[in-house]
């Protein structure tokens, strides 16, 4: 990577933060340089609608290289930043940071925290756990259409298994017609023969 090198931000990669975090948890570990290098991708973000050289955060940060080179490896290895190489030129993506608790949940960086600022400190930092029963509100009792509209959503194996049920019951109902038609007709086939038979012989049944 070379001053004169060009990046741009990668497309549809808006990225809001919380500068709380930043300062408490990772400002200690990763230091000023990629802090301010962080803020600044976050600050040009333009949504990769053009490229941009790398010299520009030189003299915007007041850089050398190496300190740009080390700052980015820093974002990197926090997965706060990723570097894609395209050729010539470079793709940035801005990644968010971590929430407090979550960033004090990672045993690696708990343990580098506690390096910096100590285990008093890092101790300060942590979430209290609330405590008592949470009173917790289910989303349908909130808003009661979504029961209404989890009934019309169905999936494609349900609306399979509809067709299946809606096409057994047809076959059912049509071979109860059709058995019941030829019951009738042999009932008044039938008889048809008794009333030839009481009537004489010059009616003859057609067999």
């Amino acid at each position: 990577m070379k001053p004169n090198d060009r990046f741009s931000f990668l497309k549809n990669n808006r990225v809001s933060q919380d500068p709380t975090t930043l300062v408490q948890c990772y400002l200690p570990i990763i230091g000023q340089d990629a802090l301010s290098l962080y803020l600044y991708t976050l600050a040009f973000w333009d949504d990769g609608q053009k490229e941009h050289l790398f010299a520009a955060i030189l003299n915007h940060l007041n850089f050398g290289m190496d300190r740009l080179l080390k700052a980015f490896k820093i974002l990197s290895a926090f997965n706060l930043l990723t570097l894609y190489q395209k050729g010539d030129s470079y793709e940035l993506a801005i990644h968010p940071t971590l929430s407090s608790s979550d960033f004090l949940r990672h045993t690696v960086y708990r343990t580098l925290l506690e390096k910096k600022i100590g285990e008093p400190a890092v101790s300060d930092l942590r979430q209290e756990q609330a405590g008592g029963e949470p009173l917790t509100v289910p989303l349908s009792q909130a808003f009661p259409e979504i029961e209404e509209l989890a009934s019309h959503d169905e999936t494609p194996v349900q609306l399979i298994l509809k067709m299946i049920l809606i096409w057994s019951i047809f076959v059912s109902s049509w071979r109860e017609i059709i058995s019941v038609s030829k019951m009738n007709s042999q009932m008044s086939w039938s008889y048809l023969k008794l009333l030839m038979r009481k009537n004489g012989p010059g009616l003859k049944p057609i067999n």
